[in-house]
């Protein structure tokens, strides 16, 4: 658990610069016209928008409840009334697995939308040279 934490975006950037920033040709912030807070505020947020899409307790709850919800929706008239009759409990499975899909998908599409609302050139840039450095 303790590499996961040392090894994420924020902190590589950041400990590089930490090793390196002294040193001569080490891209600075103030050569790419960038604040110092105002840095460490874009990467703690973007740190945090990466780390959004990684919760599976979350994931795997909602696709639980995703595939039992049309199961206990079916289950709620007479097997013989549904037009899939003994098979109603299988549809609605594939029916739950549907809406995990679209889920994710959805999820996903969310997810990077914000990661590319979030881009600022001149932030990225600057950290493109960091890690290149």
């Amino acid at each position: 658990m303790r590499d996961d934490i040392l090894n994420d975006y924020e902190h590589m950037v950041s400990n590089k610069i930490a090793e390196h920033g002294k040193e001569d040709g080490f891209p600075s912030l103030e050569d790419y016209g960038i604040n110092k807070s105002d840095f460490e505020t874009y990467l703690f947020e973007k740190q945090a928008l990466l780390d959004s899409g990684k919760n599976e307790k979350v994931r795997y709850t909602v696709w639980g409840i995703l595939i039992v919800i049309p199961v206990v929706v079916l289950d709620c008239f007479p097997h013989k009334s549904l037009p899939w009759g003994d098979w109603s409990i299988y549809f609605g499975i594939a029916l739950g697995i549907i809406l995990c899909l679209m889920y994710e998908v959805i999820s996903r599409f969310i997810h990077r939308r914000k990661l590319l609302n979030h881009n600022d050139e001149k932030m990225e840039r600057y950290i493109n040279d960091v890690l290149n450095y």
